[in-house]
């Protein structure tokens, strides 16, 4: 079985957990937002925290690339860097 682009936009646009992102304002996708999380404590140190991210179709986003500004949800965050995760799938770690 070969999963194609077409079935890997279907997923990120289901209606399950899609979040929509609008580029530079005028690439617009929809994908997989996973926000910010906090630092937490634990005896002997703290856990790192980590930055927002962004997972979606690679075909939708060949022309983002980093320092772009993107609103996901009524937050602006800029593009760190963009990484193929998958077949079909890019995960785009964020910054505010």
């Amino acid at each position: 079985m070969h999963v194609g682009d077409g079935d890997v936009e279907e997923i990120f646009s289901n209606g399950d957990f899609d979040d929509v992102a609008v580029f530079d304002g005028s690439i617009t996708v929809n994908g997989w937002l996973q926000e910010r999380t906090e630092a937490a404590m634990f005896p002997g140190g703290e856990i790192e925290t980590i930055d927002a991210s962004f997972t979606c179709a690679t075909s939708l986003v060949a022309d983002v690339r980093n320092e772009m500004a993107v609103v996901i949800d009524e937050t602006t965050y800029t593009v760190k860097r963009k990484q193929k995760v998958g077949p079909g799938m890019s995960l785009i770690m964020l910054k505010t």
